[in-house]
């Protein structure tokens, strides 16, 4: 599930877009192809979080 606060937006013959802090992601042919991306982009970011404050457990580590 995206989160609500999550902006996806729609530019004209280049395709869907979704925007981060580090700035916009894309384009994407269908915004659902947009969310998924999106959806993979934010877990990522906290997996890369967690790692950061060391509280990864160690299944993950070894998957990442």
């Amino acid at each position: 599930m995206v989160r609500k606060k999550t902006r996806f937006r729609c530019v004209a013959q280049k395709g869907w877009y979704f925007l981060t802090r580090e700035g916009r992601i894309g384009p994407f042919d269908t915004r659902r192809e947009a969310e998924v991306m999106c959806q993979r982009y934010l877990d990522e970011m906290i997996i890369l979080r967690r790692e950061q404050q060391g509280r990864v457990p160690q299944e993950i580590r070894k998957i990442a």
